[in-house]
């Protein structure tokens, strides 16, 4: 279970009045990340939002504004530009990771499976959380850490083995059937089942979220033996991107092993 994150501020300009432009250069429309793009908002409009924005920040409603959301103007008398803050709920906090476990341990009942998806999941989330991703990052690669071999059952049984190109091509259908209940967009299930049919095919690897996945699974797999330590150097060199992966693996393989 993760930690309950505060809800992300996004703050619109959705109005200016008056004869002269912004001297920040603001415009309608524009749009700013709180935690990622405060920089760029004029201070002097910051200095007025900041009440507001912790307000909704930490779960308040601004009297007689619409719910989750304040409109201000900032400061400047020779135009005021008309900022709207949103409180956006987190997806993630909200979506019941319990129920989908159960599906997944339900379908397929094997100990070192369970073991393994679980062990992949914690790491990507390690990863994910030190290289700062956002909250919509993160849950595409929780949901793809969880289901990545999804396809390893179904392989044994159509194939008699669960080599990756088994895997990569069963695995996407189970995963969107277990993933209806959650209701996520359409576009994040063909994310997360494009993450898991391309998972063992790293010339693919075309995001943060499928880096993070293949660099959690290698590190499970070496700890489980599934993978030579020889080939750490080149997996380094060659897969690993992250700064974080490439810290665990000389942590935890490494340095260890002197």
């Amino acid at each position: 279970m993760q930690m309950e994150k505060r809800p992300k501020i996004k703050i619109t300009i959705i109005d200016r009045k008056g004869p002269k432009g912004c001297h920040r250069g603001h415009k309608v429309g524009d749009t700013f990340d709180f935690d990622t793009e405060r920089g760029k908002i004029c201070p002097m409009a910051m200095h007025v939002l900041f009440p507001e924005i912790d307000i909704l920040r930490y779960g308040g409603e601004v009297p007689g504004q619409e719910k989750g959301t304040a409109v201000v103007t900032c400061p400047d008398a020779d135009t005021l530009t008309v900022f709207k803050v949103e409180r956006i709920e987190s997806q993630h906090v909200k979506l019941d990771f319990n129920k989908l476990l159960k599906q997944i341990f339900d379908y397929d009942p094997d100990g070192s499976n369970i073991h393994h998806l679980m062990a992949v999941h914690e790491y990507s989330v390690l990863i994910a959380q030190m290289e700062n991703v956002d909250e919509h990052t993160l849950l595409i690669t929780e949901l793809a850490a969880y289901l990545h071999d999804i396809g390893v059952k179904i392989s044994k049984e159509k194939y008699g083995n669960s080599q990756p190109q088994h895997q990569e091509a069963e695995g996407p259908a189970i995963a969107k059937n277990l993933l209806a209940p959650l209701g996520l967009p359409a576009e994040d299930v063909e994310r997360i089942c494009f993450i898991i049919g391309h998972h063992h095919t790293y010339k693919a690897i075309d995001g943060i979220d499928f880096q993070i996945l293949v660099e959690a699974d290698f590190i499970v797999n070496l700890m489980e033996g599934y993978c030579k330590r020889g080939s750490i150097p080149a997996m380094k060199e060659n897969i690993f991107k992250t700064e974080t992966g490439k810290y665990l693996l000389e942590q935890m393989f490494e340095k260890s092993a002197r």
